[in-house]
């Protein structure tokens, strides 16, 4: 899994990279935990940053299908 590969690079959860690669696009996001741990990890997104051989690996996962709505449709 190329997630995998991004995060053994950056030493972050999985969770973490996904959550940082989307702040990084200045995409809002809702991130929903119960687990003290798994929200302090998600807050933590602050402290790294994805470097540009990292982003253009995560941005080469898109098949430019969304579950949601299009953030590129917003206006």
């Amino acid at each position: 899994c190329v997630c995998v590969c991004c995060v053994s690079m950056c030493v972050h959860q999985p969770a973490q990279v996904l959550i940082r690669w989307s702040w990084q696009h200045l995409s809002m996001i809702a991130v929903k935990s119960s687990k003290p741990k798994r929200i302090q990890e998600n807050f933590a997104v602050g402290h790294f940053e994805l470097n540009a051989e990292e982003m253009e690996t995560l941005n080469s996962l898109s098949h430019d299908v969304h579950f949601c709505w299009d953030p590129r449709k917003v206006a």
